[in-house]
């Protein structure tokens, strides 16, 4: 008999400190598929969750039910409608494993804490390379170092690297800013819970490093040039708040979170207006100030573009519409949208089962938000404020593979099943 819990939990802990240390474009081609560390834990997992049905230890729950059917619909498109899209398959994979009830939260915002410091690493690495070299990072880092049979070339990166002149728009370990900003924004808003908790779960992260770790996601989002953090950012903190009001909390403790938020915030604009001379502070600013993206005169801002998607679905058949098109079988560019993109590729049934399974935490956080105590309180705000940043992340950019949003996603779901856990750990171990 295996201990389920105990090796659940260490391949979960793998697997995300892997995203932020050895990140998927470290890989190899094995007879043309694309191989890293992460997926090769999840196979790993997969055999120990099939393992665990034989044991009888686990019994199938309603969001694997909802996961269960959406692998089918992904398999369907794949593999009857579309081209084969690997990420797509093994997402749905992943999403299986986030959704076990032996995973502990701690072993998550362990994970989390410490693979931050690989991502941090690798946004400076980046930024350096461009000052030291003149050029942007479009080859994984080290390449000269690794075997002949490891893939090296960063093709999105190759791509947009004529554009930068002054300052990069890091990217790295994503193919695009706006992947790398986004998980920034994620990772401020858990930082942000931490600090939150700390008050009142000794467990949770001391409080300077809480703060280091707002201040350099933050400082991530704002190399990345992309407003798509910021998005998240302020969706996480709005709805953080909007649920803060007439609920049994500390004044003192939302005076405290609001002044140190103010103050970041504040230091933020001061040091831009100090470097106001400054060409890279103009190249930011410029960027994050600009409204040609979102301008119904400009053919290819990120509006139009998200319209001509919604459009494209309109002129899709009734069949198309249920279905789907299947994956990568239209030759515009894609729709800066994952939700929107989801919508066209897998059709209404597809596209529901998705929204269904990222909004499933939420009916239990809002249980959590009528609890007596003020740690369950804590956890129901943080836990919408979450989701629903993630669905403003999948709205704004095209983000359904990267494997750290969907972490926070079984983050959420892991502490509205916390109580539920506990007293299946004993059982488990």
């Amino acid at each position: 008999m295996i201990s389920s819990s105990k090796i659940y939990n260490f391949l979960l802990s793998a697997f995300i400190l892997c995203l932020g240390f050895i990140p998927s474009p470290y890989r190899i081609n094995i007879f043309g598929l694309d191989m890293n560390m992460d997926r090769f834990i999840i196979i790993i997992a997969l055999a120990v969750t099939f393992l665990i049905f034989i044991q009888g230890k686990n019994s199938v729950k309603k969001i694997q039910l909802i996961l269960f059917a959406y692998l089918l619909i992904v398999l369907l498109n794949n593999f009857l409608i579309g081209n084969l899209q690997l990420m797509s398959i093994y997402v749905a994979l992943l999403l299986f494993f986030l959704s076990s009830d032996i995973l502990k939260e701690e072993s998550y915002s362990k994970a989390l804490a410490f693979s931050f410091i690989g991502l941090t690493v690798w946004t400076a690495y980046s930024i350096i390379f461009f000052f030291s070299t003149g050029q942007a990072l479009i080859e994984v880092p080290f390449a000269n170092f690794l075997p002949g049979f490891m893939e090296t070339k960063l093709e999105h990166a190759e791509l947009i690297s004529a554009s930068y002149s002054i300052f990069p728009r890091i990217s790295f370990p994503y193919a695009s800013p706006p992947q790398l900003s986004a998980v920034a924004g994620l990772f401020f808003l858990f930082f942000f819970y931490q600090f939150q908790m700390r008050n009142i779960e000794y467990k949770s992260l001391a409080i300077p490093y809480s703060l280091m770790g707002m201040i350099t996601s933050m400082g991530i989002v704002i190399a990345t040039i992309s407003r798509t953090g910021l998005a998240v950012i302020a969706a996480g903190l709005f709805f953080y708040y909007l649920f803060s009001l007439n609920l049994r909390l500390k004044v003192s403790s939302l005076l405290t979170t609001s002044f140190y938020a103010l103050t970041l915030f504040g230091l933020g604009v001061l040091t831009l207006n100090f470097f106001s001379d400054n060409l890279i502070a103009n190249v930011i600013t410029s960027r994050f100030s600009s409204s040609d993206d979102f301008s119904a005169l400009n053919p290819y801002s990120h509006l139009n573009i998200r319209l001509m998607g919604i459009e494209y679905f309109f002129d899709m058949s009734f069949f198309e519409k249920l279905f789907g098109i299947g994956y990568l079988n239209y030759e515009v560019l894609h729709f800066h949208s994952s939700l929107l993109t989801a919508l066209i590729e897998l059709g209404v049934f597809g596209f529901a089962l998705i929204l269904l399974a990222l909004c499933y935490p939420l009916k239990k956080a809002f249980q959590l938000l009528g609890s007596l105590e003020r740690k369950e309180i804590e956890k129901g705000k943080y836990v919408i404020s979450l989701i629903l940043a993630l669905i403003v992340a999948h709205l704004a950019y095209e983000l359904p593979y990267i494997q750290f949003l969907w972490i926070f996603w079984g983050y959420a779901l892991c502490i509205t099943l916390s109580k539920k856990k506990e007293s299946l750990h004993d059982e488990y171990a």
